[in-house]
């Protein structure tokens, strides 16, 4: 039988009452056809002489019915418990007319989280910050599974992807509540939206000093010798999905703030402009018609290109006069992380 159970549960431990209705056999009037076995006797008739014979082990046995009685069992859910492991009730199970009745077994199953993602012993979970935190730093706080606060804190430039490693933060393990596994937060960057000014601009330039990072350049087809059947190699810059293509471009944060005009080279060497004049986010896509593959039936009706933005954050730290000219440049306010939610 599976017993859902949540994530704080599993985390902390807990006690259940599950109450079912158990099926039992009692006595009642009347006898019955028992299927007692027969044993097999040997009786000893005179000097090197014995004779076997059966004996029923028992007259007619008792009638008995089937009836249904409400049972309560109390459940413990230890801490650290993981999906599929088992809680075994003994004689609680199916009855049986002739022996003794069966045994219940609960298998316990985690349900999904909407904060933290269980991975063995280690726990997984989203950190949002805005952009004038990840380059000035901040100090914010996350709620566990059992409501205690776990503290995150950054000096350093934090980029979007990063992976914050807590010790101990993770679940305990059943069979040592001592021992625990690691608490992994990834931190996603929320940036401003719109576009900012030219002074803002060169405000940005000056500050983080970064140069345009080039764009991945596609390799471009030769004549091959081709033998049949022919299969489509799996290109190092283009993905093909139907006629669409699709292609990552990797910015630096100030082309991000400041907007960007670069080329990426296609598959037959032409060259397709992206421009930006507004602010661009990591995990942007934009959209390039009719730079997709041509249809076979039609080469003139051609899919689209979707170019997925990455940025690239400086490293290191920001000095105090630099960081408040980020937080009067930005006027971000802090984004709240998310919060768990507590049984």
């Amino acid at each position: 039988m599976d017993l859902w159970v949540s994530l704080e549960e599993a985390y902390s431990g807990n006690f259940v009452e599950v109450t079912r209705l158990k099926s039992l056999y009692k006595q009642t009037a009347g006898t019955r056809k028992c299927n007692c076995r027969h044993e097999m006797r040997t009786e000893q008739l005179g000097a090197g002489r014995f004779q076997m014979f059966q004996m029923k082990v028992c007259d007619d046995c008792p009638n008995v019915m089937l009836v249904h009685e409400s049972r309560t069992l109390e459940v413990e859910i230890e801490a650290g418990v993981d999906d599929g492991q088992t809680q075994t009730f003994s004689g609680e199970g199916e009855p049986h007319i002739e022996g003794e009745p069966g045994d219940l077994k609960f298998v316990f199953r985690i349900e999904k989280h909407p904060v933290f993602e269980r991975r063995g012993l280690d726990l997984y979970t989203n950190l949002t910050i805005s952009l004038q935190d990840a380059l000035n730093g901040f100090k914010t706080e996350i709620t566990h599974l059992d409501g205690h606060k776990v503290e995150i804190v950054r000096e350093k430039i934090t980029w979007p992807g990063a992976r914050i490693r807590k010790k101990d933060e993770g679940m305990p393990a059943m069979e040592n509540n001592n021992k625990k596994g690691i608490l992994y937060v990834t931190v996603d960057v929320e940036f401003p939206r719109g576009e900012l000014t030219a002074e803002q601009k060169e405000t940005i330039k000056s500050l983080l000093k970064q140069n345009s990072v080039l764009p991945k350049v596609s390799l471009l087809l030769t004549k091959k010798t081709r033998f049949l059947p022919t299969w489509i190699e799996k290109h190092p810059i283009f993905e093909r999905r139907g006629l669409d293509l699709y292609t990552n471009l990797t910015i630096s944060l100030q082309d991000a703030l400041n907007g960007f005009k670069t080329e990426i080279t296609h598959l037959d060497g032409h060259k397709v402009e992206i421009v930006r004049e507004k602010i661009t986010w990591p995990g942007a896509r934009i959209r390039k018609k009719d730079e997709g593959m041509p249809a076979m039936e039609n080469n003139n009706k051609k899919g689209i290109l979707y170019v997925t933005v990455d940025v690239e954050f400086p490293r290191g730290e920001l000095t105090a006069e630099q960081k408040e000219t980020i937080k009067s440049l930005l006027k971000q306010d802090s984004v709240l992380p998310k919060v768990s939610l507590l049984l």
